[in-house]
């Protein structure tokens, strides 16, 4: 397990907080998920599907599937519970950020269906939000809680030099931004600029 003391940070959507990871490397962890409305991130984890091919469902099929119900609960917790998951993320100090905190994200993340995309928001909406209650739950508390982007852009002026001019003012523009900052700050040592998402 050598190499685990050069892994200054890991990301991707296979990465499960619940199976404590900080056991097996023996290192302090620092968490951080973006989460996003359970009912646009439902249709959106549809259309992932449909617009790679990786599945030809109908809408209607894939809301049957229990599997994609309350997707965001699963991956924090292991377990359609938002009480559980909002118990994790108090206990690992989890960071949250939304998509309100990155400029263009919805511009960017429709794919190829932007009409369909909106057709289904209109007419499932409700079907969606019973499919994920615990989502829901989990969402709707954490926005009341709020996010921790001022975490990230504390860290950032406190650890950054000249090259984002008045970042005080601004938001930050990419979350690929926030995670080299964040690894920059966390080994404490001068790296070159990732050029590359993870």
């Amino acid at each position: 397990m050598f190499f685990f003391n050069e892994i200054k940070g890991v990301g991707g959507h296979r990465l499960r907080p619940y199976l404590n990871y900080e056991d097996v490397i023996k290192k302090q962890i620092e968490y951080i998920t973006v989460l996003r409305s359970p009912v646009e991130r439902y249709v959106s984890h549809y259309f992932h599907h449909i617009d790679h091919g990786i599945s030809k469902q109908t809408f209607t099929e894939f809301t049957r599937v229990s599997y994609f119900h309350d997707f965001m609960c699963k991956k924090i917790c292991g377990k359609p519970s938002a009480k559980l998951a909002i118990e994790l993320i108090n206990q690992k100090k989890i960071k949250i950020l939304f998509p309100e905190d990155i400029i263009d994200f919805e511009q960017k993340n429709f794919g190829k269906s932007k009409e369909k995309y909106s057709a289904i928001l209109n007419n499932y909406s409700g079907d969606i939000e019973n499919a994920n209650k615990e989502d829901m739950e989990l969402y709707r508390f954490l926005k009341e809680r709020g996010s921790d982007i001022n975490y990230f852009k504390e860290i950032i002026l406190n650890n950054c030099d000249s090259e984002i001019p008045q970042l005080g003012k601004i938001k930050i523009r990419i979350i690929q931004e926030i995670f080299q900052r964040m690894f920059y700050y966390l080994s404490k040592k001068k790296s070159e600029r990732l050029r590359r998402g993870f």
